[in-house]
């Protein structure tokens, strides 16, 4: 499916705009807040760059402003299947995941 431009009038739409200041970087700022928040809500990278109509993924990876937080790190996911010493339990199953 081709991605439709984002011309003045979709941007103004958009943004509730009526004079386009700075009109060369706002429509960037929603692409990463879309980015972000859709990486938040757990959408795949792909499913995103499909989405934006990017052609590499590493463009859909510099709009996510959130990509360098500890939350997202593999390390972190890790870390929450690792039990605790002394504990029986991962913090995991003690949520009750299994």
């Amino acid at each position: 499916m081709p991605c439709p431009p984002l011309n003045l009038s979709t941007f103004r739409a958009l943004t509730g705009s009526g004079s386009p200041v700075s009109i060369n970087r706002r429509p960037h700022v929603l692409r990463a807040t879309y980015v972000t928040l859709a990486r938040d809500a757990g959408a795949s990278l792909e499913d995103i760059q499909e989405a934006v109509c990017h052609a590499s993924i590493v463009t859909t990876r510099r709009y996510d402003r959130a990509a360098r937080r500890l939350d997202r790190s593999p390390g972190y996911s890790l870390a929450a299947y690792i039990p605790v010493t002394g504990e029986e339990e991962t913090p995991l199953q003690a949520q009750g995941v299994r």
